[in-house]
């Protein structure tokens, strides 16, 4: 396995070809162009076997103070054979060697049977375990399915509150920038009661202005800014 720098449709039409899996649009060039516009360096590298490309890792590089740096790869890197994940990742770090002080991965393991512990493997080549900075797992909701049948398979508490909220006047609506410093506000309140940090403000602002609507395979991927409110009162947000 070879490992060299590719460009930013290679990563996408390799991520492209894959079956898709929480997380794989962190790896594209577009999400990640939001760290490079604030000055950050981005790599695009590719994983070869045999002159194919086997895997990508899209990579940004964070200054810690000075010119100390670690280098980040969101959801990856991302491989079409899990298996090779040990071998991906000594290249990556031999890649970073005298350039960063650190390299940290986050890839998306689906951990199958024919594939010997990929966490012992990558712990070996001292990799060390940390907390994750995107989330270990998500859930996606069809909402094509009807509403009557949507509600029926929530817990009844649930459905107590939602037509509750709705009998007390509760109002769903669609915001944009003028809504954002409503956002920004609830956010904050939000981390400081669940004692987690945010990415910081320009960051969100940049998604809400320039995330303009991106084609990835069968989906289209638009910002769009929720907004729940009691009384004339923003009570709730979602970016």
């Amino acid at each position: 396995m070879l490992i060299k720098i590719i460009s930013p449709n290679d990563i996408i039409n390799f991520i492209k070809s894959l079956p898709p899996f929480g997380g794989s649009f962190l790896q594209t060039p577009w999400w990640l162009e939001f760290e490079h516009k604030r000055g950050r360096a981005l790599d695009h590298l590719g994983f070869f076997v045999n002159n194919k490309l086997a895997g990508v890792a899209s990579v940004v590089t964070f200054e810690l103070y000075g010119s100390i740096c670690y280098a980040y790869c969101p959801r990856g890197p991302v491989l079409a054979d899990e298996s090779k994940m040990a071998e991906a990742l000594k290249l990556l770090a031999g890649f970073y060697k005298d350039k960063v002080l650190f390299v940290r991965v986050e890839p998306n393991l689906i951990i199958k049977s024919q594939i010997p512990n990929p966490k012992s493997q990558i712990l070996k080549l001292g990799y060390k375990k940390t907390d994750e900075v995107q989330p270990r797992a998500t859930v996606m909701l069809d909402l094509e399915k009807p509403e009557d049948e949507l509600l029926n398979n929530m817990h009844k508490k649930t459905r107590y509150n939602i037509n509750l909220a709705e009998r007390k006047g509760v109002k769903f609506r669609w915001g944009g920038l003028d809504d954002f410093e409503t956002f920004w506000n609830l956010l904050q309140e939000t981390a400081e009661r669940g004692k987690f940090r945010t990415h910081v403000l320009a960051h969100y602002q940049m998604l809400l202005e320039g995330m303009d609507k991106k084609h990835f395979g069968d989906v289209d991927f638009v910002t769009k800014l929720a907004l729940v409110e009691y009384k004339g009162k923003a009570i709730a947000a979602s970016l």
